[in-house]
């Protein structure tokens, strides 16, 4: 099972996982929840982060209850100031 993952709004800081792109296809067994997920692809601190998957964001809420299978395509925000 391969599940497509996007950032947007990351600097150097972004897991190794994803090298210097924006991107990583990440195999798992089954579907996975999508802090199982965040976990998988290297994310240590989740905080200050927006998931949308299939252009559907996840509330923080349901990111225990949710699955992420097959297929689907995930974006990774990272909040930061700016103006």
């Amino acid at each position: 099972m391969t599940i497509e993952i996007s950032l947007f709004g990351f600097g150097d800081e972004r897991p190794a996982a994803f090298g210097a792109g924006n991107r990583l296809a990440l195999e798992a067994p089954s579907p996975l929840s999508p802090q199982a997920l965040l976990q998988a692809a290297g994310f240590d601190d989740t905080e200050g982060l927006v998931l949308i998957v299939d252009d559907t964001v996840i509330q923080v809420a349901d990111w225990q209850r949710e699955q992420i299978g097959d297929g689907a395509a995930v974006t990774v925000l990272s909040v930061f100031e700016g103006g």
